[in-house]
């Protein structure tokens, strides 16, 4: 009969100089727990080139076998998708190979796991810098519906969150392959797909903010609004789809959010990007309409703008730099 009840899948590249404490923190944790069988760790090496896999194996696991699959380079959505693939257990959860989590975190979610049968759970997590400056903590937001935390600041955190194994198989839910931000595109569908949600009141990630990820680079790469347009191409259609959907102006909320993040990088751009992006707002301006169905104020004035002149608006923020 398998016993496994949480699966924890991990891609992994090159992140030689970080992974050694999200390795350690697993071995805590599964020193804490009685019986390891009811817990497996699926890495998934994304064609590391440094020593990354070296450290993983070389790890004293004492009896444990955490499950390695190698693939060539394909991107983070790849590898989980991968991952996802192979995963036996009743729970996934989406770790980050330059993260960690805290030292009681399987014994708490498998608490949690045996007691409560629900699609999501939600999990507190712990936001720093290398230096260990903590830049703020929060904990999960209650919801009697899954899409209800979708104006949540902290709702495109795939981390966060812990999804039934059988659930994401019966939706066939999955991440868009080669994009950044997919982790909005997979939880806004996930959480209107799915019927109930719990919190786990407690800090249990901690998530690592690095110069150089592909989160924190201040040298802005024009692929990133080229995959927001994708995401957002996406999430529009997913909201025609079915209109008799509750709430769906959290979908746009979102879209409008996800949008916005791109112009948040405009001080970051080199002349020729901000051209790009310039035309980007302008051939897809269709788009600024979830801008007036967010919900907020602030974006529906901005909506207005990005429709009505989105190259003049756009280069002010430039100029403002």
């Amino acid at each position: 009969m398998n016993n496994l009840l949480l699966s924890v899948v991990i891609p992994v590249y090159n992140v030689e100089h970080l992974v050694h404490k999200c390795v350690q923190s697993l071995l805590d944790n599964l020193a804490s727990i009685g019986d390891t069988s009811e817990v497996e760790i699926v890495f998934v090496n994304d064609g590391s080139s440094d020593n990354s896999m070296a450290i993983i194996e070389g790890a004293n696991w004492n009896g444990f076998v955490p499950t390695i699959v190698n693939q060539a380079n394909a991107g983070q959505s790849s590898a989980r998708n991968k991952g996802t693939a192979l995963a036996q257990g009743k729970y996934v959860w989406y770790l980050d190979s330059d993260d960690w989590i805290e030292k009681d975190a399987f014994v708490t979610v498998l608490g949690y796991i045996k007691n409560n049968d629900v699609d999501v759970f939600s999990i507190g997590f712990t936001h720093l810098k290398e230096d260990g400056q903590i830049l703020y903590k929060t904990l999960p937001q209650e919801a009697d519906k899954p899409y209800k935390i979708l104006n949540n600041d902290f709702a495109s955190l795939v981390w966060s969150f812990l999804f039934k194994r059988t659930f994401l198989e019966a939706h066939k839910a999955s991440f868009i392959e080669g994009v950044y931000h997919e982790d909005v595109e997979f939880l806004v569908k996930v959480m209107y797909m799915a019927t109930s949600i719990k919190a786990i009141p407690k800090n249990l990630y901690f998530y690592l903010k690095r110069e150089g990820s592909t989160t924190m680079n201040k040298n802005y790469n024009p692929k990133r609004a080229d995959d927001i347009f994708v995401v957002v191409k996406s999430l529009s259609a997913f909201k025609k789809q079915d209109k008799t959907r509750p709430e769906l102006w959290r979908v746009s909320f979102m879209i409008a959010r996800t949008l916005t993040s791109i112009l948040k990088d405009v001080p970051n751009m080199t002349a020729s990007t901000l051209e790009k992006v310039k035309t980007l707002f302008k051939e897809n301006r269709q788009y600024t309409r979830h801008f007036l169905d967010s919900g907020e104020l602030k974006y529906r004035i901005l909506g207005v703008l990005l429709y009505v002149m989105p190259s003049y608006y756009i280069s002010s923020l430039s100029r403002s730099k």
